[in-house]
């Protein structure tokens, strides 16, 4: 209502330019030159003129996490210089109003220009130059309230998407110390960019303004950085560079697939670029697409995990070859990795002390789109936008610190690496660091025992959870995600929800329990189901997990009962393995309630548990 206030009819009583209660006042020229410095002034500090409507109650400007914008609505073009003198060229005109744009954003102000109920025979094109150097490309037009409202709100949007931060912080320490300090990962979608900043906090508890580091500032040389990959063929990590001869790689190379199939990355060039190599870089059709703010990719999903000394906080009799606390002095000096996944294809691992990236490593399963991020006419994709978890297990006959992920909107995989020594963290150690690869198909051709795959996983959107079975197996627990039905040559025949326990140290499949909820039973019957990320409860203070608690998208809240130590006495807490039942369906009248988010639970101060969970989606267009 004050935003229709401030456009209504011009009155010429009073000139309150800053009181909501009053229109603008139609000056009867169109000063857009002088406007937009006086901006300019404005948002740098030095605007001190009254005769411009100065006020000292203007400074100091609101503090804000976005950035700073112009919207210029002009019922006319630009007819007087800086100092308000008529000029008779509007050529002239625009282009000093153009400079004053520019000089804007130089600034780092864009300018945004509406042109309202021109004059007759006024072009509206001719705007173009002013916001082209303002930085929002072209001018918008609209002739009554309602072109005008719904040009504002396209502006409106634009702005509030112009800078944004999807996921969550992580922070190194739940108490606070001299070195206790906040990260935070952003994006940039004007050019898809991303950063992940630190905060130290110290002692006080007080958030600083300036970050102590940005990681997208502190990415190694493309030559020098330490990125790793998976072959599909031999399940194995290996080196992320292109291979002497694609068409016949070695087992420490890429498959041919990778490299030059229909879904590989197309060439060295191309994969020099996904590293941050620069050279090819520009506007011209033959250029790759130019990363001008970074090479770093959008974080948009993936919230950071700090993964310091070991933190589990086992107790010494949950393994009884080697005591836990035996891991944690030996690893207590251990060099801490923030760890977030990036649509640029990669999980990164930067060392939190300095911003440093210290490891890269790239799924298989984004390969099929990653050449995209090379091309001129590249549209924001997902990659690796899925949350990691990070803990520590036992296997083999040692403890070890494993992260595992998924990929959310990028692709249909989950993916283990072994982060328990960071001073290994080279591209020659590939094999040893990545654990395994789970996928919607079997790549192994060479196998004939090889589990880690089932065609009922879908898009992984489901956070991984970690920890021991009752049969002593270590396992990463995740939901199979959604859209498992998806042509990609490797369908889900039922759209079922299922959920995976799989061995921490393999990836290989341990047992698959299935809802039988899926395509069938959706509101129209071909929509596939699809299982959320888990919550994992041990209710007997062993430290084994009892139960398992996870959401659909058709509003079902699933209890698995996994306390028996035999794997075939797994299954749902109700119903049987052939008619599971739900432990509760959250509906709106008839209508089911997705859940996506991990359950929460909690001891009932009487006995039992308390199970917390929201309803509700963010992925899809119309959500």
């Amino acid at each position: 209502s004050k935003l229709n206030t401030k456009l209504g009819t011009s009155q010429f009583t009073n000139n309150k330019r800053t009181d909501a209660a009053y229109p603008l006042q139609n000056g009867g020229l169109t000063p857009i030159e002088g406007t937009l410095l006086t901006a300019k002034d404005y948002f740098g500090g030095s605007w001190s003129s009254a005769s411009e409507g100065y006020t000292a109650s203007c400074y100091p400007l609101p503090e804000s996490c976005g950035k700073k914008f112009v919207v210029l609505v002009t019922d006319g073009l630009p007819s007087t210089d800086k100092d308000g003198h008529l000029i008779t060229s509007a050529a002239t005109a625009l282009s000093d109003a153009a400079t004053a744009a520019t000089a804007l954003k130089t600034a780092g102000v864009e300018t945004y220009v509406v042109g309202f109920a021109l004059p007759y025979g006024t072009e509206p094109t001719q705007l173009n130059t002013i916001a082209s150097a303002g930085g929002t490309g072209a001018a918008y037009s609209a002739n009554d309230q309602a072109s005008l409202n719904t040009a504002l709100g396209t502006i409106f949007a634009d702005i509030l998407a112009k800078s944004g931060s999807a996921a969550a912080v992580a922070t190194n320490s739940t108490s606070l110390n001299s070195s206790s300090a906040i990260y935070q990962a952003k994006f940039d979608p004007s050019d898809w960019s991303g950063q992940l900043l630190a905060y130290v906090v110290g002692t006080t508890g007080v958030i600083p303004t300036t970050p102590t580091w940005d990681a997208a500032a502190q990415l190694p040389a493309y030559s020098l950085r330490n990125i790793i990959t998976y072959k599909p063929s031999t399940r194995t990590g290996i080196a992320f560079q292109w291979p002497a001869d694609p068409a016949a790689p070695t087992t420490t190379e890429m498959d041919s697939t990778q490299s030059l199939g229909a879904s590989g990355i197309g060439s060295s060039g191309v994969l020099d670029y996904l590293r941050g190599y620069a050279f090819n870089e520009g506007s011209g059709s033959t250029n790759y697409r130019a990363r001008t703010t970074s090479k770093l990719g959008d974080i948009a999903n993936s919230s950071p995990i700090f993964v310091g000394k070991p933190a589990s906080g086992y107790a010494d009799t949950i393994e009884s070859t080697v005591a836990y606390s035996t891991f944690v002095t030996a690893k207590t000096s251990r060099t801490s990795v923030l760890y977030a996944g990036a649509n640029d294809g990669m999980l990164h691992g930067f060392r939190a002390s300095d911003g440093v990236e210290l490891l890269g490593y790239v799924p298989s399963s984004v390969y099929p789109n990653l050449s995209l991020l090379s091309t001129q006419t590249y549209t924001h994709r997902y990659y690796v936008d899925g949350s990691p978890s990070a803990a520590d297990v036992f296997y083999g006959g040692a403890w070890h610190t494993v992260l595992v992920g998924g990929l959310n909107g990028g692709g249909q995989g989950i993916y283990a690496l072994d982060i328990t020594d960071p001073t290994i963290f080279t591209e020659a150690n590939a094999a040893s660091l990545v654990l395994w690869e789970f996928t919607d198909r079997d790549t192994d051709s060479s196998s004939s025992t090889n589990t880690n795959f089932d065609s009922d996983l879908g898009y992984t959107y489901s956070q991984p959870a970690i920890g021991k079975m009752q049969n002593g197996s270590w396992v990463a627990i995740f939901g199979n995600g959604y859209n498992n039905t998806a042509a990609d040559g490797s369908v889900s025949s039922s759209g079922n929800a299922v959920l995976y326990i799989v061995d921490i140290q393999t990836g290989q499949l341990i047992k698959k329990l299935d809802t039988k909820k899926g395509t069938s039973s959706s509101p129209n019957g071909t929509t596939p189901n699809g299982l959320s990320s888990p919550a994992v409860v041990d209710v007997d203070g062993d430290e084994i997990i009892d139960y398992i608690y996870a959401g659909d998208l058709q509003g079902n809240l699933w209890k698995f009962d996994v306390t028996n130590s035999g794997t075939n006495q797994w299954g749902p807490a109700y119903g049987n393995s052939s008619n599971p039942a739900p432990l509760f369906t959250a509906r709106m009248g008839t209508t089911p309630q997705p859940i996506t988010e991990r359950p929460e639970v909690g001891e009932h101060p009487e006995g039992g548990y308390f199970i917390y969970f929201g309803t509700g989606k963010y992925i899809e267009t119309g959500d």
